[in-house]
């Protein structure tokens, strides 16, 4: 099983969602793989804090957010990939 997450949206982002993170790895049963999308300058720092060891994530950098007041459409088609 593969599951992506956007570690740079939502409440709180992205500590709360290293919080979840590191709470599936250490609870996991079946066997995932983990691929965390989002700024890399920003995770990487947060991953080493919270002790999430290299290797049972994939990390996908992801410059670019888009912010609760934009529109999805426009902000597909303005931003460059």
């Amino acid at each position: 099983m593969i599951i992506g997450l956007d570690m740079m949206g939502g409440d709180f982002a992205p500590v709360e969602a290293l919080k979840g993170v590191s709470l599936f790895l250490s609870e996991k049963h079946l066997p995932a793989t983990l691929i965390l999308f989002g700024d890399e300058a920003v995770l990487n720092p947060l991953l080493a804090a919270h002790n999430i060891r290299f290797g049972t994530y994939e990390l996908v950098h992801a410059s670019q957010v888009i912010e609760m007041h934009e529109h999805p459409t426009r902000a597909l088609k303005g931003k460059p990939l």
